[in-house]
């Protein structure tokens, strides 16, 4: 082997080598910009839980709707546990579910025990969510808690008897 062609290839190999302070500026540079990749990623995380917690919540409020205005003989009570039982993974409990019943006359408040064809049922859900992002439940004014609500009102479509 020739001597130039020798130092081609020591050259090109150093070249590929790091050497000891860019290392140290790689572990620089990803400790600068981990904790803001980490806040995106769990930040769109959250964000992605929170629709689906808020559409849950809604299916929750439709359901108890669309239950009381078919069984309007079983308000509140039967209204509220299907609500809570629409998706178990949210833990809704009949705390979070709050039925009212108006007159289709005078549109007040009415007792749901006594609602007739053509009044309205408003069934409220809540539920209070949680984010796991500290970052976001830390935000001063914000708080740690998120509370979501849905409100679907239905037409009573049968007397309670």
């Amino acid at each position: 082997m020739t001597g130039r062609r020798r130092n081609r290839l020591v050259t090109a190999a150093s070249r590929t080598e790091c050497s000891w302070p860019q290392r140290g500026q790689s572990v620089v540079e990803l400790s600068l910009i981990l904790p803001m990749l980490l806040f995106i990623v769990l930040g769109t995380l959250d964000l992605g839980r929170l629709f689906i917690s808020y559409d849950s919540v809604l299916n929750a409020a439709r359901e108890g709707a669309f239950y009381a205005a078919y069984n309007p003989s079983l308000l509140p009570a039967g209204a509220v546990s299907q609500a809570a039982a629409q998706d178990p993974g949210l833990g809704l409990t009949a705390s979070n579910v709050t039925i009212t019943c108006y007159s289709a006359v005078t549109t007040s408040v009415k007792n749901c025990s006594a609602v007739q064809s053509g009044d309205t049922v408003s069934v409220v859900v809540t539920y209070p969510f949680r984010p796991f992002t500290a970052m976001i439940a830390n935000i001063p004014g914000i708080g740690s808690t998120f509370i979501i609500t849905a409100t679907v009102k239905a037409g009573v479509y049968a007397s309670a008897s």
